[in-house]
């Protein structure tokens, strides 16, 4: 399991900005019109830092997805008879995958084989 990336430094800065903000608020004597100033600036500030970390989650995860998908599938046998996928993936790794006996039967047995296999290991279905 890999780890999960950290948020993007502008999004840790601004809720730590907008944290900051919003606890300074009660702790000045300042006219109440501008302590509610200060802490909407402080809200939005926290979750304008929170969506921009979202976004880059939600990218990078689906980056992650995609990079698992079959880009191109060639059967291949070997000189003792067993039968094999070469599966090229989107992000250029190349994998082998062993096709038993039993749904080796036509081409298009084996790569749906292939395509399921890759399927519930790509996505833990």
């Amino acid at each position: 399991m890999t780890r999960p990336s950290l948020p993007p430094l502008p999004a840790v800065c601004l809720v730590a900005a907008g944290s900051f903000t919003v606890c300074s608020t009660f702790a000045t004597d300042r006219p109440s019109w501008l302590n509610s100033l200060s802490v909407a600036l402080g809200l939005v500030l926290v979750a304008v830092g929170g969506y921009i970390a979202g976004v880059q989650r939600f990218v990078s995860d689906v980056s992650a997805s995609l990079s698992r998908v079959p880009a191109k599938v060639v059967l291949h046998e070997d000189d003792d008879g067993g039968k094999h996928a070469l599966v090229t993936l989107a992000d250029g790794d190349v994998r082998s995958v062993p096709i038993p006996p039993e749904h080796a039967d036509t081409p298009q047995e084996a790569v749906a084989y292939v395509v399921e296999l890759l399927a519930r290991e790509a996505f833990d279905v």
